[in-house]
């Protein structure tokens, strides 16, 4: 449209936004929906806005705009998020390949703060710039060159092109070979370096990525990866093999719906405990704890000073009563005795408080109430004697009796001499009754699994763990059974176990919507449960440091033992360490519960079970039972193609003159000394502010102007300026994106050097056709038609590079170095180590890494006994380097021929199930 008007500042001028649809270059770089603006001002206006007053002001209102442009996208990805009614369509604009004639409807004002000057903005702060030799800058053209190829006609609708097809065209290298033309110097960059065709093809096809707002979509693919929200990745691998992969296992495995069926059984247990808890809480709360007995006996089995059996004397207590439903000591009988008198006789109320008999017997404390008495707790008084302390109890055991007993001669109620203190069992018979345990010095809370019977249910487990009673003498202390909330919540591990199961639910619910626009809006599954099992455990931690703070050491030490675990789940799930972490979460929780069972109980099968700790042995033994089954399965899947490797080797070491070339070709890669190297990366290059201020200030010193002028102009005023040939060691490479766009250049240099080197060492290639036909270079590179059939090795899948990242390079796209891949074939092992000896020596490259598998000491079985030699190798070149690419590896493989030809189709469909089952 056409804009004109007043600024706020009085400066006047008339804005055009146009679209460049009417051209053919426009169409084919992909930049003919782009909406440009052009101003018009006059020159005494345009004298006035570039004065320097002028651009500062300019600038100062920049930065208050930046700000108000992220509140605005801010609030417009908030009205995306809402659900949006009566939504209109956008008008459709015709194409046309004639001018265009703009009419606005309605004129507007231009708003306040538009740009006052037709100067174009520098660019932002960028990430690379580079140069090569010094070399005349090309000329660009005005005009479209007449030889210039059609990529898209005028009937193809503009963004109808498949996405991913277009990344694997220009990964493949499958491009048009019609010539393409930019100018007189249309074969030189800016570098002066000469460019080919198929180099200039390729740079444009980045350039109509990026104009599509293709140029980050691998780096948007490997994210959806990493969340866990592309499921494509994860498909073709086998169950037990996710849980080995280097790049957060758990991401992949929720999406497998044996995982799901055991975290949901996970999730139901965790829930059902919490449940049964809470109504255990909500019925034996409030009320009686136990049925109504006539007999209770406190039975002293160790005092402080240590002794048992025999060695016991008394009770070591002076006084011995149970509490009722009001929870309150005889201090507090009179008057509740005057408040149920209202209702019933009080001499009755208080005979249900008081016990009509109460006398020690031998090493117990018997009370016995006529009517029968509900108990909430118990209470006893220390000895009165000074001195008595060490006769204290230090453990005991409280019984209940609605029989009648006889005491006779008192042998009966003779102490236990032979059993240990702490046996005790549930049910005993003592003097002619038969008494049901109902206390100890020390409880825990804990429901049974699946049992809904809450009244009859047991809830509290006895510990016999010592107690410290105080030394007053006569001293009154009380025991109460029903706990209040706040020691609910702290010993029965309601809230972790709560964390554990809704985590658990959530994440299986977001994994379902992982491929809906929903899951965009919440944290990722694996986020989810782990959040969940970390809040679990930081939990269980503050309450054993609490527990342990009042006294509780069993409460404390199950808790401790069970945050421990719950940590160690939650931390090894991120990574490829999760089986690890199953193992050992299994003998932590299983040992320390066995532990804790023999420090309160004398027995490794005590109160507690290690039900988590059986739940990760269980799924850490099937996982590792299946992996063992698919590795089993995957070797004997590549048995054949092993057995006809290692036949084939057998056959070329019987022969003299081959294995005179296999021990030379040691000897030429022991004297290049790369054979030893293992760690070879993908780096960005060395950044000059990086550098020490000394080397630094070199540095730039030697940045003339004419250098800076050879820089592509929208790369001059970046103001990052980078070392060309010299790798950052801190800086690898991070963008799938920025690998892909650095192999895609550096295949078609390697291209150039693979036929330089097969032509000099008489190397061959396959053809189409037949697998087996290989030709030498020296035939055919006159003929045209027989270059065009040549099988040059494709550059690495999508696919299978996100794969390798997932599976074995742990998320670090640095570690892909055999993108840009490319083979030879030599009939003759001389042939082979000459064209070793040929890249070694070339200066256009600079090996990285060389493995040897054709020597007699290499080991086959890691390759299934396929065997050649891997040359990673870097090429440095003018052009390489003028495109920024020295620094890129890729990868040569030199093999014999009888070895190419065992390569077949059926072979390699093989080989890829085995690698899925073995996740390689």
């Amino acid at each position: 449209g056409v804009v004109g008007g007043a600024l706020s500042s009085g400066m006047r001028f008339v804005g055009v936004n146009i679209r460049l649809s009417g051209f053919e270059e426009a169409r084919r770089l992909c930049v003919d929906t782009h909406v440009c603006e052009l101003l018009l001002v006059l020159t005494d206006i345009g004298s006035i806005a570039l004065a320097p007053e002028t651009k500062a002001a300019y600038r100062d209102w920049r930065k208050c705009k930046r700000v108000m442009s992220f509140l605005s996208r801010l609030l417009y990805r908030i009205k995306l998020a809402l659900p949006v009614r009566n939504p209109r369509k956008a008008p459709r604009v015709p194409a046309s390949s004639g001018p265009v004639q703009v009419v606005p409807e309605h004129p507007r004002h231009p708003s306040e703060g538009e740009a006052v000057c037709a100067r174009a903005e520098a660019a932002a702060d960028g990430d690379l710039l580079c140069w090569g030799e010094d070399a005349p800058r090309a000329a660009a053209s005005p005009a479209p060159s007449p030889s210039r190829r059609a990529l898209a006609s005028e009937a193809t609708p503009a963004g109808g092109s498949d996405i991913e097809q277009c990344l694997d065209d220009l990964a493949h290298g499958q491009r048009d070979s019609s010539p393409v033309a930019f100018g007189p110097q249309q074969d030189k960059a800016s570098a002066g370096s000469h460019l080919s065709r198929e180099m200039e093809e390729l740079m444009e096809g980045v350039c109509c990525m990026s104009a599509l707002g293709l140029g980050d979509f691998l780096d948007r693919r490997w994210d959806k990866v990493r969340l866990g929200l592309d499921k494509r990745t994860f498909e073709s691998a086998s169950l037990s093999a996710l849980f080995f992969a280097s790049h957060r296992p758990m991401s992949s495995t929720l999406h497998r719906w044996p995982v799901r069926v055991f975290l949901f059984i996970i999730a139901v247990w965790f829930g059902s405990r919490a449940i049964i808890a809470v109504a255990h809480f909500a019925a034996k709360t409030e009320g009686e704890v136990f049925p109504p007995y006539r007999h209770y006996r406190l039975e002293t089995t160790l005092t402080r000073n240590g002794n048992e059996g025999k060695g016991i004397t008394g009770p070591g207590v002076s006084d011995f009563a149970v509490l009722g439903t009001s929870r309150c000591t005889p201090e507090a009988s009179p008057a509740l005795g005057s408040v149920a008198a209202s209702d019933s006789d009080s001499e009755a109320a208080v005979d249900l408080l008081l016990p009509s008999s109460s006398e020690p017997i031998g090493s117990s404390f018997v009370v016995t109430y006529p009517h029968g008495r509900s108990m909430s707790g118990w209470y006893l008084r220390t000895g009165s004697e000074e001195g008595s302390e060490d006769l204290d109890p230090a453990v005991f055991v409280v019984w209940a009796s609605n029989e009648d007993f006889e005491v006779g001669d008192g042998s009966c109620a003779a102490v236990r001499s032979e059993s240990r203190w702490w046996k005790v069992s549930n049910e005993v018979s003592w003097c002619g009754a038969g008494w049901t345990r109902v206390g100890g010095p020390k409880w825990r809370l804990q429901g049974q699994f699946l049992n809904f019977n809450i009244q009859k249910a047991r809830w509290w487990v006895w510990v016999q763990d010592p107690v410290r009673l105080t030394t007053d003498r006569a001293a009154l202390q009380k025991f109460v059974l029903q706990p209040s909330i706040y020691h609910f919540l702290l010993t029965s591990n309601v809230a972790p176990t709560c964390f554990s199961c809704a985590g658990i639910l959530v994440s299986l619910l977001l994994s379902g919507l992982s491929t809906n626009r929903i899951s965009s809006f919440f944290p990722t599954p694996l986020v989810m449960l782990t959040s969940s099992l970390y809040a679990s455990a930081f939990f269980m931690v503050v309450f054993s440091c609490i527990s342990f703070a009042l006294g509780l050491r069993h409460v404390a030490a199950s808790s401790l033992s069970g945050g421990i675990v719950t940590l160690c789940i939650a931390y090894t799930s991120h990574s490829s360490r999760i089986v690890r972490g199953l193992w050992c979460c299994f003998l932590l929780h299983t040992v320390s519960t066995f532990a804790i069972n023999w420090w309160l109980a004398r027995s490794v099968f005590g109160p507690r079970n290690p039900i988590q700790g059986y739940m990760a042995g269980a799924l850490a033994a099937g996982i590792t039972i299946h992996r063992l089954r698919a590795l089993r399965a995957s070797k004997k899947l590549l048995e054949g193609d092993e057995r006809k490797y290692s036949q084939l080797w057998d056959k070329v070491c019987s022969d003299e003159d081959n294995m005179a070339g296999i021990k030379h070709l040691e000897k030429v890669v022991r004297m290049v000394g790369l054979d030893d190297i293992s760690d070879c990366r993908q780096h960005n290059r060395l950044l000059a502010s990086h550098l020490p201020a000394p080397l630094k200030a070199k540095f730039l010193s030697h940045i003339t102007p004419e250098k800076a002028a050879q820089v592509n102009p929208l790369l001059r005023e970046l103001g990052r300026w980078y070392i060309s040939g010299r790798a950052d060691p801190q800086s690898q490479i991070v963008s799938l994106n920025q690998v892909y766009f650095q192999a895609a250049i550096a295949n078609l240099i390697l291209i150039e050097r693979i036929k330089a080197w097969a032509s000099q060492s008489s190397g061959m290639f396959r053809l189409e056709g037949d697998e087996d036909i290989f030709r030498d270079w020296n035939e055919i590179k006159a003929d045209p038609r027989m270059v065009a059939k040549v099988c040059w090795t494709l550059m690495k899948g999508h696919d299978r590079s996100i794969e390798k990242l997932v599976r074995s390079y742990g998320s670090r796209p640095s570690r892909l170095v055999d993108i840009a891949r490319s083979a030879i074939v030599f009939r003759s092992m001389e042939n082979l180590t000459n064209c070793l000896g040929l890249i070694v020596t070339d200066h256009n490259v600079r090996v990285e890494r060389l493995k040897n598998r054709l020597s007699t000491s290499y080991n086959s079985d890691e390759t299934a006994g396929y065997r050649d030699v891997c040359i990673n190798l870097r090429l440095v070149n003018k052009t390489a380097t003028g495109l920024c690419v020295e620094l890129h590896v890729c990868e040569v493989q030199l093999l014999v021929k009888s070895f190419a030809q065992l390569k077949t189709a059926e072979g390699h469909k093989r080989y890829v199930i085995a690698r899925n089952r073995s996740a390689r």
